[in-house]
């Protein structure tokens, strides 16, 4: 039962990250869904780098302030 609440709780937060980045971005520069849920994810994980042979995924991180591949 915990991890059903950490998985709800983690979805919760990922689709919050998820809305800002496109609001911040998508009308401008017309990023997917996708790459907003790869970058999303990366900032929550915390990571510093972003691993990507997507150019649009890369930009992004870059505008996230992700060191990208």
């Amino acid at each position: 039962r915990r991890q059903r609440q950490m998985c709800k709780e983690t979805d919760e937060t990922l689709a919050t990250v998820f809305e800002e980045l496109v609001h911040r971005h998508t009308i401008k520069r017309g990023f997917r869904a996708y790459d907003i849920m790869h970058v999303a994810a990366a900032l929550l994980l915390g990571c510093d780098t972003f691993w990507s042979f997507d150019a649009k995924a890369k930009k992004l991180a870059e505008l996230e302030g992700l060191k990208v591949n």
